[in-house]
């Protein structure tokens, strides 16, 4: 999966990052650190992507394969978010 993206002239690119969300009653949200009984488990939020140039636009592609959730690129220094979502194959939809 690559997602080509055109940023406006002087926006860096590799401030850019991609984030899972879990999907709960209608609500996303990223869960950083979970609670355990034997302490904190860290969840892997923040998912590396390789960027390159694509012409005169930026091509991200995530360095593993995405599987069905929600999913958001965000800046580092920014709250506007691109989010989409990934829908799970059902067995109907494989033939």
């Amino acid at each position: 999966m690559e997602f080509v993206v055109s940023l406006a002239n002087g926006v860096d690119p590799n401030k850019y990052q991609l984030a899972s969300f879990q999907s709960k009653a209608g609500k996303r949200k990223a869960v950083l650190i979970e609670a355990t009984w034997t302490g904190q488990k860290a969840n892997p939020v923040f998912l590396p992507c390789n960027i390159s140039k694509f012409g005169d636009s930026n091509k991200f592609t995530p360095s593993q394969t995405l599987s069905p959730g929600e999913y958001v690129f965000s800046a580092s220094d920014s709250n506007d978010t691109f989010g989409f979502g990934i829908d799970a194959v059902e067995e109907n939809d494989k033939k």
